[in-house]
């Protein structure tokens, strides 16, 4: 076990099985901006970059982009993608200072529950408030599906990872296979977990099989929960909820606050 951006293999797994083309989430992002905003184009800011997947799709399409990461290692590989031009910033999200503004702010796949105080995540809205512009927006994936796993009701003893639902991508010679899954302890208090982050590597050749299971903790967040937080930020207000589907007609309320859950946020006025 070990932490999957501390470790330099984790990082090209990571990259590899994340390496998916974004264009659904690029599509969704600008529908949200032209709704929600002022701009169908300009400069975007993507929070928990990683490898850059997301930005080289903006940045395709003609935005200007920027980046904030923990981990320089995934920095190296977005630079790789994107060239020597784009700001890219090994920082924490819920301290990060770069100079705005930006038009569009987004923060993917979950990561927003990496911050695991009420304190970090009302730093973090306030960091993103300081570099968006005023008709700008911010969508954040919080993923709310956590609320409906099995694990808040079983014991930790009762509790095993199961890793048979992930998805395989090939890269080079090797086939990466990528799941992850949540698990106790689960703090009713804190509501903090434990995420497990599988990896199987096949040779294609050979047949041999490697494995890696990394861990983090991370915190599920219930959309009430997470609209206070925004609230006590001073400095937001939330304009939509939507469901991971990134389907205009797809509100949280429609699904009733289960699976992935999206929110699009907004400069408070005044």
């Amino acid at each position: 076990m070990a932490s999957a951006y501390t470790d330099g293999v984790a990082v090209k797994l990571y990259d590899v099985a994340f390496s998916w083309p974004r264009v659904r989430e690029a599509d969704f992002a600008e529908a949200c901006l032209q709704s929600f905003g002022r701009r169908t184009e300009g400069t975007v800011l993507d929070l928990a970059c990683g490898g850059g997947h997301f930005l080289l799709e903006m940045q395709q399409r003609g935005w200007r982009v920027a980046g904030v990461d923990i981990s320089p290692q995934m920095l190296g590989l977005a630079h790789a993608r994107l060239g020597e031009a784009p700001v890219l910033e090994a920082e924490c999200m819920s301290c990060f200072q770069l100079t705005g503004p930006f038009d569009l702010v987004t923060c993917w796949s979950d990561s927003l529950t990496y911050l695991l105080s009420n304190d970090e995540i009302i730093r973090h809205l306030r960091a993103v408030a300081g570099v968006l512009s005023d008709k700008g927006v911010y969508l954040v994936d919080v993923g709310f599906g956590r609320w409906s796993d099995s694990m808040w009701c079983q014991p930790p003893e009762a509790w095993t990872p199961d890793f048979s639902h992930g998805w395989s991508v090939p890269s080079g010679e090797t086939e990466v296979y990528h799941d992850g899954c949540d698990g106790p302890p689960c703090n009713g208090l804190s509501h903090l977990y434990t995420e497990y982050l599988h990896f199987r590597i096949t040779d294609r050749a050979s047949g041999l099989i490697r494995e890696h299971t990394y861990t983090a903790w991370k915190r599920a967040l219930h959309p009430q929960e997470f609209a206070a937080l925004v609230s006590a930020s001073a400095v937001f207000e939330v304009a939509a909820w939507f469901t991971g589907d990134m389907d205009f007609s797809q509100t949280l309320e429609s699904a009733d606050g289960r699976g992935r859950g999206l929110a699009l946020l907004r400069k408070r006025s005044g």
